[in-house]
């Protein structure tokens, strides 16, 4: 008994998903049943029972209805997860207030300031540019943890 009023009470929720969908589009709005089902092919019927909290739908059923709106099956089942099929693919935020910075490195921060007082004495474009291609042919091991040493030079 607990299963169907907890099933009932989430097709309820379906339903008023949908509904809340149905009104909100401009190709639909609230007589927009039998236009959802030639756009969806998902019988006119079938959405009255999920609109009124009567009828269960289908994985599939809850896809064709899902997509005119551009939301995921999951929320519109459960209300859970992002509502927008774009919120999906959108790039998200790097948060970098969550995690500190972490401190360079002791040779790091050497080689940055050996490369300060380089250009403060005038030390010319073509040694930084000769020092940067040195830099760049020295081959690292990529799955090496920094300790801080010189680079893993590879034999």
């Amino acid at each position: 008994m607990v299963y169907s009023l907890t099933h009932s009470l989430a097709m309820k929720k379906v339903g008023d998903r949908l509904k809340e969908l149905l009104h909100a589009h401009p190709n639909y709005g609230e007589r927009g049943q039998s236009k959802l089902s030639r756009d969806t092919g998902v019988p006119q019927p079938t959405i009255s029972r999920i609109l009124r909290g009567g009828s269960v739908p289908e994985m599939e059923t809850l896809a064709a209805l899902a997509i005119p709106f551009g939301v995921t099956c999951e929320w519109l089942l459960t209300e859970r997860g992002p509502k927008f099929v774009a919120e999906l693919y959108a790039p998200q935020p790097h948060d970098r207030t969550a995690e500190p910075p972490r401190p360079l490195p002791p040779h790091v921060q050497k080689l940055i300031s050996e490369i300060k007082r380089a250009s403060e004495v005038g030390v010319s474009e073509e040694v930084f540019a000769a020092v940067t291609t040195l830099l760049r042919s020295i081959p690292t091991q990529e799955n090496s943890v920094d300790d801080g040493d010189l680079p893993h030079l590879q034999p």
